[in-house]
Formats: structure tokens, sequence, C-alpha cells
């Protein structure tokens, strides 16, 4: 679905990037895992098109995109804002899969109201029904959960494996929480200055119940990737990237 190789991205004299090969392949759930700037934020908008790079990039056409700032229209209901992507359909078609969308995420009943009256996990299941309207071929997805309330993250995680092992996705996450891509992925890149230091396969079974964090496979796969992080002083990201400053991350 997704191959790069060296893939590199540079914000004048800073390179945020640096020879980065990985592929996700099909129905898989790869991850870019790592501290703030050290790079994973300009790795997916590379692929997604959205900064310049070098190197080789190979993805699909069809690529749903989903920002930790949930990128809605305020002034559009939650159906207007799930169907942005698809108005080129016939009107009732249109209407048929904006409401198979929002089931889908179970928002259903919510249709008709507008962003600024959804809590902020409901605006997620938004942004994400919306990725998914155009039936892409892959979704690249930024620190998701991000903006959700710290106590809805694990319950949130445990929705959307539901939701990759029923629709059999293709996605590049980005993250920094280290539960969170042991409980959605199923490989893990760690970024470390621009470039994969390790790659940790996630080798538990799908579906993942949110029950799946107490076992002891999981809090070892955690604490591995938590030594990562907790080892890697900010003095030596020299490649600080600037799009993971702009997305929060």
């Amino acid at each position: 679905m997704i191959v790069t190789e060296n893939l590199s991205v540079r914000y004048g004299d800073i390179e945020a990037v640096r020879d980065v090969d990985f592929e996700v392949g099909t129905a898989e759930v790869v991850a870019l895992f790592g501290r703030s700037g050290s790079g994973k934020s300009s790795i997916a908008n590379a692929i997604a098109g959205f900064i310049p790079y070098s190197g080789l990039i190979k993805a699909p056409n069809n690529i749903g995109v989903v920002f930790q700032s949930y990128a809605l229209y305020p002034f559009m209901t939650c159906s207007a804002n799930v169907g942005l992507g698809i108005h080129d359909l016939p009107k009732g078609e249109w209407r048929s899969r904006v409401n198979e969308m929002l089931e889908f995420v179970g928002l259903s009943a919510l249709g008709k109201r507008y962003p600024a009256e959804l809590s902020g996990g409901q605006q997620q299941r938004v942004a994400i029904a919306r990725a998914l309207a155009g039936a892409p071929q892959c979704l690249i997805m930024d620190e998701p959960f991000g903006a959700v309330d710290v106590l809805l993250r694990e319950s949130f995680a445990n929705w959307f494996d539901q939701v990759v092992t029923e629709k059999r996705l293709s996605v590049l996450f980005i993250s920094h929480d280290p539960e969170e891509v042991v409980h959605i992925s199923d490989r893990v890149h760690i970024i470390e200055n621009g470039s994969i230091s390790d790659t940790v396969r996630i080798d538990l079974p799908r579906p993942r119940p949110i029950e799946i964090r107490d076992d002891p496979k999981f809090r070892a796969l955690t604490r591995r990737l938590k030594t990562v992080v907790a080892s890697t002083s900010d003095t030596l990201q020299i490649r600080k990237d600037p799009q993971e400053g702009l997305n929060n991350d």
C-alpha cells in the first residue's frame, strides 16, 4: 500500500527526516513512534502530499487523513462534514454513504448537529467517518486521539482497533503514546532524529479488547517503547521537526 525509499525532508538548513525506508502492507497498521520533534509528522505529511521531499514514495491516490485537531468545519453539520470529500456523488448516493458512515461510527442520530454540540470523542469519530467516506485504500492518522479526553483514550483506541479489524484497513499511525501504538499496531517503527532506529513487531491477536492491556506481553511491549522514549534526550534531537511543533505532537 505505502512504500518509502530514502525518504528525506528538509526545512532550509534543518534536516527533519533522513533516508527513511519502510512499508505499510494491505490490512496492516504500522506506527511511527517517537518523542516530539523526532520527525514523525513530517514523514506522514510527505506521504500525504502536503510537503516537498526527496526520495521515493509509492502510495495510492486515495488516502484518507485524520488529524489530531479534528479539522471539522464549525459552520457545517456532522453530515455535511462527513460528506465533504464525496460531493461529486449523486445526491441520493451521497446521503446514503454519509448515513452509512455515521452509523458505522455510532453517530447516526447526530447528523444534524454542529461540531460545537459534540464532545471531543464524537468530533473525532466524525473526522474518522469523513476519512472513510471516500473508501480510501489507506489511512494516515497523525496523533488522532491526542485531543480526546485522557479518560476516554483507552476506550477510543479499543473502538478503533475494532474498526481496523472490521474494515481491514491499511493505516499509518503516528503517536508518542506507547499504549496506543501497542494496542493498535502490527509493527512499530521507532523514530529518532528523523530516522528509524528500531522496529518492534506487535505479535498480539486481533481484535484486541481493552482487557489486553493487562496481558503481560502487552505490558512488556509497552515498557520497551517507554524505555526508548526515556533514553532519547531532547538535546540529541538536532533535526527538530517543525511539522510536529505545528501539530502539537
